[in-house]
């Protein structure tokens, strides 16, 4: 199916739906067909809070850093950040 294609999750797939197709009880349908996807299951992100840490403040300028790599337009960042008090 069309809709599981890119396994959005059940929020995503539901838009997806919307913007290609309509039929009636298609929000229970979709439920069902992300539910049922073993892909989907698998791939399920836990909604998991982590607890938040408190972080000890440097006493320089990068002593401590950080970094990220994302992804935009189809073109790849790293973003480096120092942190300092």
């Amino acid at each position: 199916m069309i809709l599981l294609e890119g396994r959005f999750g059940i929020e995503k797939s539901k838009n997806r739906a919307r913007e290609i197709m309509f039929w009636p009880g298609m929000s229970k349908s979709v439920e069902k067909m992300v539910s049922e996807c073993e892909v989907c299951q698998k791939f399920q992100r836990a909604n998991i809070k982590e607890p938040l840490l408190a972080h000890e403040v440097p006493k320089r300028p990068f002593e401590k850093i950080g970094m990220d790599i994302m992804t935009y337009k189809s073109v790849d960042y790293l973003s480096c950040v120092t942190f300092q008090n």
